[in-house]
């Protein structure tokens, strides 16, 4: 019988803890995001649970990149080649981060992938880019 009762009243203690509790904790937690920008949200209810400057108006940034490196994938094999353009290192503004690459240099498809995406590099962005709208 004592360890029936013990039982019960760890039963309750863990009920208590995570029905009381929980949402105490979950208000004092604060968030330090070193971004400018952000936003968390809900998926299934839509509430926001954290913003940051979310009607501030921003670059797509690398967003723009990883939307590049979906189109490659859909549309090209990794084994292609691709030929640095003097467009695609021109186009970079200055400042901006690139693969260092020079027109006329050749790559694998998944090499300029990985310049891209690791490196960030726009001027693997435009190479890529010139490879899948076939400009290149």
């Amino acid at each position: 019988m004592k360890k029936s009762l013990k039982i019960f009243l760890l039963i309750i203690l863990i009920n208590f803890i995570f029905i009381f509790c929980s949402n105490v904790f979950a208000e004092e937690i604060s968030l330090n995001i070193s971004s400018n920008n952000a936003l968390l949200m809900d998926y299934d209810s839509g509430k926001i649970l954290y913003e940051k400057n979310i009607y501030e108006e921003v670059y797509p940034a690398s967003t723009t990149k990883i939307m590049t490196a979906i189109l490659v994938l859909e549309n090209c094999d990794l084994k292609d080649t691709v030929t640095v353009t003097s467009s695609a290192v021109n186009n970079v503004e200055f400042g901006y981060v690139t693969g260092n690459l020079k027109p006329g240099e050749t790559f694998t498809v998944e090499q300029m992938l990985y310049t891209l995406m690791v490196a960030s590099a726009n001027d693997a962005a435009y190479v890529l880019a010139e490879k899948v709208s076939r400009f290149s």
